[in-house]
């Protein structure tokens, strides 16, 4: 029997959708960031004296090894409230935590490891010109590190915005959250499925051709 399609029954869900995009973006973009930025003085700290890099290095690969789902609800179901006196984050907010633990966790081994790839030949050069090391570092070292760790940045960011779909597994009104609701209201599964499948392609495709663009920019492939 032919499947009978129709996505009127959604219509009373387009403002929900919309919304819940917008939450989904917000979620993806905001821990995409925030971990990025978090991953680098870890990714210094992976490069210090093993006494500090070791212990940091073990809680790196065991938030690397939780899945991000597991991240999620611990955060959102930890007992705060007994443990420091606050009644515990929102839905939001504990998506929020563990998907930025997570982003910082491959944030900082990626910039750890692009840190170890730079050229030891540049940094004698630059050391024989007489550099200072916070020199040398803003110089040699950074140009080197974001050139090698933005295409890869961006596909974790990419990644991320799809990973926020977890988010609703704890309330979050996201997209998924909207087409589960959707769903059990008026039985079009496979519509609403396909419209949680056109919100994510709206969202990450920019982010995938901006992605190509920096890939592809002469600044890049400078060494």
């Amino acid at each position: 029997m032919a499947y009978s399609w129709d996505f009127s029954a959604l219509r009373g869900y387009q403002l929900a959708f919309l919304e819940g995009a917008g939450i989904t973006l917000a979620l993806g973009v905001a821990s995409s960031v925030i971990g990025s930025l978090l991953g680098v003085p870890v990714a210094i700290l992976l490069r210090q004296h093993p006494l500090i890099s070791t212990p940091v290095g073990l809680i790196v690969d065991a938030i690397r090894a939780i899945p991000n789902l597991v991240l999620i609800l611990a955060a959102y179901y930890l007992p705060f409230d007994t443990l420091i006196g606050w009644s515990g984050p929102s839905p939001f907010l504990a998506s929020l935590i563990g998907l930025t633990i997570a982003q910082i966790a491959y944030s900082a081994d990626l910039v750890r490891s692009a840190i170890d790839a730079v050229p030891e030949a540049q940094l004698t050069a630059a050391r024989g010109l007489g550099f200072r090391e916070w020199q040398v570092a803003r110089w040699v070292i950074l140009p080197f590190v974001v050139r090698d760790v933005l295409p890869s940045h961006m596909a974790l960011w990419i990644g991320n915005v799809k990973l926020s779909s977890l988010a609703s597994t704890i309330g979050v009104h996201d997209s998924v959250y909207v087409a589960r609701l959707a769903m059990s209201q008026t039985f079009r599964s496979l519509e609403s499925w396909i419209v949680v499948a056109c919100i994510y392609i709206a969202l990450v495709t920019p982010l995938t051709l901006l992605q190509r663009r920096i890939e592809r920019s002469e600044w890049l492939r400078r060494r």
